[in-house]
């Protein structure tokens, strides 16, 4: 049987509150969405097990890597609200979870943000699976509005 490159898609949903700073718009204030993340990747099916890799092993990835984000907050570092009480009291309970559900960023935490984001640390955990690469990594905040990574060509197998 000559192998063909086979896609593969999965998708998980988050549940997740932010706000944009420097934008004067509605999202300036906390708000949440229910995220859709779709992750797409191909390589070739392989034998003995007939897939590309298993859907258990691709969950396993997304779930390390999107799922901090569910039921979290995600603030720019320079959000005023960080500053609020003294010493950041507000922000101490979420510190101290096991899982924290506080995520603090050096940039907006955009869709597009978030996007290229969750799209470079999956594509740090395959580039230990040199026959698969990763296509594309898209997120819906809405039913309406979606963002699209497209993470590289048929040569790019693997590393970034």
């Amino acid at each position: 049987m000559t192998e063909k490159e086979v896609k593969l898609v999965r998708q998980m949903y988050t549940e997740t509150a932010h706000r944009l700073m420097d934008y004067k718009g509605r999202c300036a204030h906390v708000h949440g969405h229910s995220w859709l993340w779709k992750v797409e990747i191909a390589g070739p099916v392989r034998q003995p097990t007939g897939f590309v890799m298993d859907f258990a092993d691709l969950k396993q990835i997304m779930q390390k890597v999107i799922d901090p984000f569910d039921h979290a907050l995600l603030l720019r570092n320079d959000d005023p609200l960080l500053r609020l009480g003294t010493g950041n009291a507000w922000v101490t309970p979420y510190s101290q979870e096991r899982t924290p559900r506080l995520h603090i960023f050096e940039w907006n935490p955009t869709s597009e943000n978030l996007c290229n984001y969750v799209a470079k640390e999956i594509q740090k955990v395959l580039s230990e699976a040199p026959h698969l690469r990763l296509i594309r990594v898209s997120v819906s905040e809405t039913a309406n509005n979606s963002v699209v990574v497209e993470c590289g060509n048929a040569e790019s197998k693997g590393g970034a």
